[in-house]
C-alpha cells in the first residue's frame, strides 16, 4: 500500500470492506500489488483471512519489503503465512495472469509512492513511485488474474505529480473491460481536493 494520509481515510475504509466481504473462509489467493508499508495487507491477514490464506504481496521497492516484513513479524503472523517479493507490481501481475488465471479471491493495489512522513516536497518528487503506463499494465494483467466473485481494489492518488495523468489511465483501463464479465464502481470524496479515487472491480462472470 503505497501513498496514505488521514484524509484517505474513507477510500481505505471502503476498500477494506470490499476485501473482507469476499475473501473465501476457506482458503483463498490474496495478492497485494503494492505493500508499501504493509498496512493494508496486514490488515486483511489480521481481520478478514483465514489462518489458511497466504497473503502474497510485492513491491519495487526493497525498503517497503523490509517494513512490511517487520510489521508481519510485530504482529506474529507465522511466516507461512505471508510471501513478499521484490517486483515491479505490473510485472509480477502479468506473470500471474499467465500461469493463475482467474484464481485470485482479493487484489489490492494502492498507487503513489511509499509513505515517509516528514519529506519535503522536493524529497517526496525523488521517490519512486507508480506511473501511469505500468499502472494500466497492471489493472489489465490483474483483472485476468480475478476468480468469479474475486474483487479487485485500485486507489489512486491525484495529489503528486503525475498522479492525475495515472489517475486517467486506469480509469480507461478499466472501462475497456466488457461488463459481461466485470463490474467496476468508482469512490471518491467529491469536496475535498485531490481526495483519492477508489476503484472496485469485480468479475461477474
Amino acid at each position: 500500500s503505497s501513498s496514505s494520509s488521514f484524509g484517505d481515510a474513507d477510500v481505505l475504509r471502503w476498500a477494506r470492506r470490499a476485501w473482507c466481504e469476499r475473501v473465501r473462509a476457506d482458503g483463498d489467493v490474496v495478492v497485494d500489488a503494492t505493500l508499501g508499508c504493509g498496512r493494508d495487507a496486514l490488515y486483511l491477514a489480521l481481520e478478514c483471512a483465514s489462518p489458511d490464506v497466504i497473503i502474497r504481496g510485492f513491491d519495487v521497492a526493497s525498503e517497503a519489503l523490509e517494513a512490511s516484513t517487520r510489521a508481519f513479524e510485530d504482529a506474529r503472523v507465522a511466516p507461512r503465512r505471508f510471501a513478499f517479493e521484490q517486483r515491479c507490481h505490473a510485472d509480477a501481475l502479468e506473470a500471474m495472469a499467465a500461469t493463475r488465471a482467474r484464481d485470485v479471491g482479493v487484489l489490492m493495489a494502492n498507487l503513489g509512492y511509499l509513505p515517509a512522513p516528514g519529506l519535503r516536497a522536493d524529497e517526496r518528487a525523488r521517490r519512486t513511485r507508480t506511473e501511469a503506463s505500468t499502472s494500466a499494465r497492471l489493472v489489465r494483467a490483474g483483472t485476468r488474474t480475478l476468480r468469479l466473485g474475486g474483487v479487485f481494489t485500485v486507489v489512486a492518488y491525484l495529489g503528486h505529480d503525475g498522479g492525475a495523468e495515472e489517475n486517467e489511465a486506469v480509469r480507461r483501463a478499466f472501462a475497456e473491460l466488457s461488463p459481461k464479465d466485470f463490474t467496476v464502481v468508482v469512490h471518491a470524496v467529491v469536496n475535498r481536493k485531490n481526495a483519492p479515487v477508489l476503484y472496485v472491480c469485480e468479475r461477474v462472470q
